[in-house]
């Protein structure tokens, strides 16, 4: 039974190595197509933030023993919706901005006209 132990650990090691040889060219082509789509659709800036987001769903992703290039695409799902929900909330945020700023003008306005009038 021992003997199995330490063969199964083995075969373990050997599988951790075969897998990251396997998996980084995969990882590598999917993260610059991530890249290449935040950068086309929001701009560079954006960029840098995405890809700190897809390294952090993939620190948080759960490998099973039958990876395929598919658990890198659950990992850039999960990116994508954290791009969308911050570009959301900077959109959200911008219209606010305008809003209260479309309300300034309109009051200004009233506050000029209210003033020629009492001249």
């Amino acid at each position: 039974m021992a003997e199995e132990e330490a063969i199964s650990i083995g075969a373990t090691i050997g599988d951790c190595v075969q897998f990251t040889a396997g998996a980084l060219p995969i990882a590598e082509r999917e993260l610059a197509a991530f890249a290449r789509a935040v950068t086309e659709l929001f701009g560079a800036e954006q960029t840098r933030q995405a890809v700190e987001d897809w390294m952090k769903e993939l620190e948080l992703s759960d490998w099973p023993a039958g990876w395929s290039a598919l658990d890198f695409r659950q990992v850039t799902i999960a990116s994508a919706t954290r791009v969308a929900k911050r570009m959301n909330l900077e959109y959200q945020r911008s219209e606010e901005f305008i809003c209260h700023c479309i309300w300034g003008i309109r009051h200004l306005k009233i506050a000029i006209k209210s003033e020629e009038t009492s001249i």
